[in-house]
């Protein structure tokens, strides 16, 4: 990938496939971080994952998103001690309405959208609905909600996303998040 330059400091390109819209109903796999890969979600324990207080609130909201946002399925999913793994379906737009939340610190409004300035989010792949923008608001949901429990609590910079193409991938993906801890807890004890 080629690096380039944003306010003289070099930037890593993003994976994002840039033809495609993420808002476009689809199954996608994704993987947020912590900063650090610290353990604030809980620990592994005879191969079963053990939630903290920070990983319940992370649990909760992983269950929230599908309630704010009625063209959102929420497939097979885990939390693990510093990462999460869970695969979201995006459905029909004309299901759901814009999800707004300016109380949270994310929002979408464009004060004048004829403006094409840098400042300004790319629309295509920020407007309400796209992966980007749900994720975003997740990670800024539990940022806040976490914040109250640990001060200090920061979430790895982006995210890791899979567009997944058919059953025999989509067999695979619930697989490997199901044996997450599984797979970890052999890490472990190495």
């Amino acid at each position: 990938m080629e690096e380039k330059l944003f306010k003289k400091k070099f930037r890593i390109q993003s994976h994002r496939l840039s033809e495609w819209d993420y808002g476009r109903p689809g199954w996608y796999f994704v993987t947020i971080c912590t900063n650090g890969r610290y353990p604030f979600f809980g620990n592994i324990k005879n191969e079963v994952m053990q939630l903290s207080e920070m990983g319940k609130i992370v649990a909760r909201q992983i269950n929230r998103i599908p309630e704010v946002r009625a063209n959102i399925h929420l497939d097979e999913w885990v939390v693990m001690p510093d990462h999460l793994h869970f695969i979201l379906v995006i459905g029909d737009k004309n299901q759901s309405p814009p999800v707004e939340t300016p109380s949270e610190g994310v929002s979408l409004h464009q004060p004048n959208k004829d403006v094409r300035e840098s400042r300004f989010i790319n629309l295509r792949h920020w407007s309400s609905g796209t992966l980007g923008v749900i994720i975003n608001q997740f990670k800024r949901s539990c940022t806040v909600e976490i914040r109250l429990v640990e001060r200090y609590f920061t979430w790895q910079p982006r995210f890791y996303d899979h567009i997944i193409h058919d059953e025999d991938e989509l067999f695979a993906i619930r697989e490997y998040i199901h044996n997450n801890a599984l797979k970890h807890s052999a890490v472990l004890l190495d």
